[in-house]
């Protein structure tokens, strides 16, 4: 990735997660391919988004936004789901973990608004 195409994602990053009710971070380990298409279909089924990025667009993209009390969570891999129905996205989320082995999915924590949620929340 260019500076100008990093410049690019971290504006439209930026401008999606404006709008989102929640935003919720995932560590992820071991999801193959398969797994991780059939959870960003549920999520855009769902009108939700799910986004493997890397640490320090995604700590660009929410600089100055609510949800950047989870600025500190960004490390290792992770991904971030988001959209306006915080509902929703933690059920598809809470759902998919289930589904595959253990240990390859979890939830660290998310954001609803600027209020920081554990993962039990």
């Amino acid at each position: 990735m260019d500076k100008n195409q990093k410049v690019e994602f971290v504006s439209s990053f930026r401008s999606a997660l404006v709008d989102a009710g929640i935003v919720i971070v995932a560590r992820q380990s071991g999801l193959t391919v398969e797994q991780s298409t059939s959870l960003r279909n549920k999520m855009r089924d769902a009108g939700a988004s799910y986004k493997v990025a890397k640490n320090t667009l995604a700590r660009l993209a929410i600089k100055g936004l609510p949800c950047e009390v989870i600025t500190d969570q960004l490390s290792g891999p992770v991904a971030i789901a988001y959209s306006k129905d915080p509902i929703s996205t933690a059920k598809i989320l809470s759902k998919f973990m289930g589904e595959v082995e253990e240990g390859k999915l979890s939830i660290v924590c998310g954001a609803l608004g600027s209020n920081l949620l554990n993962a039990a929340a």
